[in-house]
């Protein structure tokens, strides 16, 4: 049902929808009629109330991300010298702010969560970065060898490199 309402549906077809569920309207009427027209079984009429208290809920966040896509474009160009890291953490700061004056928590929670994995992101890319950079100062002379080798291509030169990196790659392993 999710799926229907935010990829297949055109904004008429949802208004409708929204009429039809907040409607007097038997709940098991529209569960025919999403069966017959869109092979959508539901068994309960709960599902119809959860997915109508979902719609409110999205509605806000899709709201919350396109205002966050804005503050991104207008701290980027009112500071083209900070980092992506920098304008993440105002945009954020912003979302959050936003959120607390509009009471609504849950949409803080998951807020924190997409912060929280935007995060853990940054900081394992940053480990790997490192890593990497350890890893290439080690072998910096066998990576000179490969590169001095003329019988080599490009591309065997990268992989041969690739493998000494990171050892076994994706497209050596046995299907």
């Amino acid at each position: 049902m999710r799926t229907l309402w935010t990829e297949i549906f055109s904004d008429e077809d949802r208004k409708k929808w929204w009429k039809k569920l907040q409607s007097k309207t038997e709940q098991s009427v529209n569960r025919k009629e999403l069966l017959d027209r869109y092979h959508i079984k539901l068994e309960s009429d709960d599902q119809l109330t959860r997915f109508r208290e979902w719609v409110p809920r999205q509605k806000a966040e899709l709201a919350e991300r396109d205002r966050m896509q804005a503050d991104e474009e207008q701290i980027s160009r009112e500071f083209p010298n900070w980092t992506l890291d920098q304008v993440r953490d105002e945009v954020l700061k912003r979302a959050y702010c936003r959120i607390l004056v509009s009471g609504d928590f849950d949409l803080g929670l998951r807020t924190v969560r997409v912060h929280t994995g935007v995060s853990n992101f940054q900081l394992n890319e940053k480990k790997f970065h490192f890593e990497a950079a350890e890893v290439i100062q080690k072998i910096y002379p066998q990576v000179r060898v490969i590169q001095k080798n003329d019988r080599l291509t490009d591309r065997e030169k990268i992989n041969q490199i690739r493998r000494k990196l990171f050892g076994v790659l994706p497209e050596d392993a046995d299907p």
